[in-house]
């Protein structure tokens, strides 16, 4: 029996679920014994068995750890060895974790190092976990800087000498499949999302409208069964040509039926528009990307529609909820890097 002495709760109870863990209780059982999650007891397994069953690894466990062992200069080095990605350091994928530093300064520094003493490192020195951002091999950041510097700002002054109104176009699938977001629920008991299994998709369109003279945003939406075609290019920018009756300036990618329609207006009615097109591979440029975002991952996450009909309902309301916030779209334009 380990004496407590003057120890804390938190180490008295590590020390008392260490020594149930070594006498062959369950989890659940020291879990309920001490009032901790079954986590937490999970953790101090595995601390007992990374220590050869040593019970002061538990103790060990709080406090300022084995990070203190390590200078200023080593840890800045830490820090240059994380920011140059995992796989610099061999790893297989370009993922850290907390074993993985943990290894890493063993190997650097020669001295043993636990896991959640690189843990407590990495918080002090400004990092956390982050899910990372996917971008194409063809993307060419310098191309997307030169475009938000130069590009949108020459788009600006030409509608404000034209007094005509911008707008900056892109499309989205939505599916029946519910995206996940995180959610409270009881540990160990996940919230149950009952999904229909039906891959039915519709294609959500919508553009950022912008009246520079005014500065003033719109976030229009509209959403219809399957893929866009170059016929609905063509039909919903008829529209937006009827709703404003004079040449708009219209930003989008280089979707092949974009291409096209834009093809057939200069054909048909060139001076409808002004087509610009983003740098390939460059969505980030588009405000409209974090509207999707917004829609999909926030307003709709853990939203289970059980029918094409109730997921357009949802779909328009939620876009609504975005065009009645201008300083939301706003933002999606700072986070674009495109100064309005």
């Amino acid at each position: 029996m380990t004496k407590h002495g003057s120890l804390s709760i938190q180490e008295i109870k590590r020390l008392q679920g260490g020594e149930m863990i070594l006498n062959g209780l369950d989890n659940d059982e020291i879990a309920l014994a001490l009032d901790v999650s079954q986590s937490s007891v999970r953790n101090w397994r595995r601390t007992l068995k990374a220590h050869n069953d040593d019970l002061h690894s538990l103790v060990r466990q709080n406090g300022s750890g084995s990070s203190s062992k390590l200078t200023d200069e080593q840890k800045q080095q830490v820090q240059t060895i994380i920011r140059a990605g995992a796989l610099a350091s061999g790893f297989s994928e370009e993922r850290w974790t907390s074993k993985r530093v943990a290894e890493v300064i063993r190997r650097t520094f020669n001295m043993e190092f636990s896991i959640s003493s690189a843990r407590r490192l990495l918080h002090s020195l400004g990092l956390s976990p982050q899910m990372p951002v996917v971008k194409s091999h063809k993307h060419d950041e310098k191309e997307v800087i030169r475009w938000a510097r130069y590009q949108w700002t020459r788009i600006k002054k030409k509608a404000q000498r034209l007094k005509i109104p911008i707008i900056l176009w892109d499309e989205s699938g939505f599916m029946l499949s519910p995206i996940r977001g995180t959610t409270w629920a009881p540990i160990g008991k996940p919230t149950v999302l009952h999904e229909t299994y039906s891959r039915h998709s519709q294609t959500g369109l919508g553009f950022i409208s912008l009246t520079p003279v005014r500065r003033k945003v719109n976030f229009r939406f509209t959403i219809f069964e399957g893929a866009i075609t170059t016929l609905d290019v063509i039909f919903y920018l008829t529209m937006v040509h009827h709703y404003y009756g004079k040449p708009v300036i219209v930003i989008w990618d280089r979707l092949s039926s974009h291409l096209s329609a834009r093809k057939y207006f200069e054909r048909e009615h060139p001076h409808w528009f002004f087509f610009e097109e983003l740098p390939s591979y460059s969505p980030e440029l588009n405000p409209v990307e974090q509207c999707w975002h917004q829609m999909k991952h926030v307003l709709m996450a853990n939203f289970v529609p059980k029918t094409a009909s109730e997921l357009a309902a949802r779909a328009i309301e939620q876009a609504q909820v975005i065009n009645n916030d201008p300083k939301l779209i706003e933002a999606f334009f700072k986070h674009a890097k495109l100064k309005l």
